[in-house]
């Protein structure tokens, strides 16, 4: 989740650094803001990691990360 909400920072500085609008900003603030990668089971299994976890922990994680994008860009997405 810190990911996320850093990421939406991170994306949010660079959006107004840059004075985005439109369908750019809208993917820089998407990208940045994603959950983590399901390639991190693929990793976890490889490295014989506790799969188990990940398997609970990254469903939870993108169904966070949607509400988090949802309450972030009705908050946030209308800066010019």
């Amino acid at each position: 989740m810190a990911k996320m909400l850093v990421g939406f920072c991170i994306g949010l500085a660079t959006v107004s650094l840059f004075h985005m609008s439109g369908y750019p900003k809208m993917m820089v603030l998407l990208e940045s803001s994603l959950p983590p990668s399901f390639l991190t089971l693929v990793f976890a299994e490889e490295q014989g990691l506790a799969e188990e976890f990940l398997l609970t922990f990254l469903p939870m994680a993108g169904m966070m990360g949607f509400l988090i994008l949802y309450f972030a860009y009705s908050t946030f997405g209308a800066i010019h």
